[in-house]
């Protein structure tokens, strides 16, 4: 069954797949529904190696099958529904696809977008699973990672992206840390962790200029932002953080502020250069053994 220019099969299910595509636009958007029935799927292998189709739209609760669009290279955007699932390698080697368009609960597979190496927008704040190496050699530049109650996160789902600017945590834990998904950290310039307890993920960061600190981040220890030089730092008003384990070792700032009502501990500021350090009265200082202030060079402290 051919309806403008889609080859639909009729599924068992009451609903129709895309099989392939016979009609001459370049850029189209696929019906929710034909007739009484949705369109619930791209087969596998519908679209494989187009070079016709530049963009696409696609309606809510549609799977698009494996390679469905692997090597379409002329195809530069996708917007797709809510509860879009995105099988294995849909994407695929797509060389010139520069921006996805997400609703609400996607599903990237393994491989989804695998070497989109153009792909530079996508808000991936609305995924539900990251498959392994789901967006391996594209080049985002914003990423927005939900929390581990919101998502699962597969092996290096963002391995070899070095264009990453402005990385945006909703609650940080080690296994979508830099280091479990293997992205380049050098291009970082922006990191908001709104939530999580954080260690040494995020030290050396040489280009970094901004830091922002949510509410809900409750530790913050293990060389943190070790080397860290002349970026600001912004905590959330209402932070209360437990602070340890030479936390910002090497710190090179002109003015640090420690969040109100936070606890200090065990050489918080190790080899650190600080201007203006400020101190609020509600802070907690505990020595346990390992001064607070250890080799370093602090110019004023004020105990606010």
């Amino acid at each position: 069954m051919t309806v403008d220019g889609f080859l639909l099969l009729h599924a068992s299910d009451d609903t129709y797949a895309i099989q392939g595509y016979v009609g001459g636009a370049k850029s189209f958007e696929i019906p929710a529904q034909v007739g009484d029935y949705p369109i619930s799927a791209i087969l596998p292998n519908a679209f494989q190696n187009n070079l016709g189709v530049i963009s696409v739209s696609l309606g809510d609760n549609v799977a698009v099958g494996k390679y469905a669009f692997q090597g379409a290279t002329a195809l530069k955007k996708v917007t797709l529904g809510k509860n879009a699932t995105i099988n294995y390698s849909a994407f695929r080697e797509c060389t010139d696809l520069e921006e996805v368009v997400l609703g609400e609960a996607a599903y990237l597979d393994q491989y989804c977008f695998y070497s989109c190496t153009s792909l530079a927008k996508m808000d991936l704040s609305k995924v539900t699973n990251f498959g392994n190496y789901c967006l391996y050699e594209t080049s985002l530049v914003s990423v927005h990672l939900p929390s581990k109650a919101k998502a699962t996160y597969g092996k290096y789902a963002l391995e070899d992206i070095s264009t990453i600017e402005e990385l945006i945590y909703d609650e940080f834990n080690d296994s979508i840390s830099p280091d479990s998904l293997r992205f380049a950290k050098d291009s970082l310039k922006s990191v908001r962790i709104l939530g999580g307890v954080l260690g040494s993920q995020f030290s050396n960061l040489s280009n970094l200029t901004s830091l922002f600190i949510g509410k809900d981040v409750t530790e913050i220890g293990g060389y943190f932002v070790s080397g860290l030089s002349n970026a600001k730092i912004t905590f959330e008003e209402g932070c209360a953080i437990t602070f340890t384990g030479s936390a910002f070792n090497g710190l090179n700032v002109d003015v640090f502020h420690v969040p109100a009502n936070s606890t200090l501990k065990n050489s918080v500021f190790y080899n650190a250069t600080i201007g203006e350090l400020y101190i609020p009265a509600s802070v907690t200082i505990y020595d346990e053994g390992s001064p607070l202030f250890y080799d370093q060079t602090v110019t004023t402290v004020y105990c606010e």
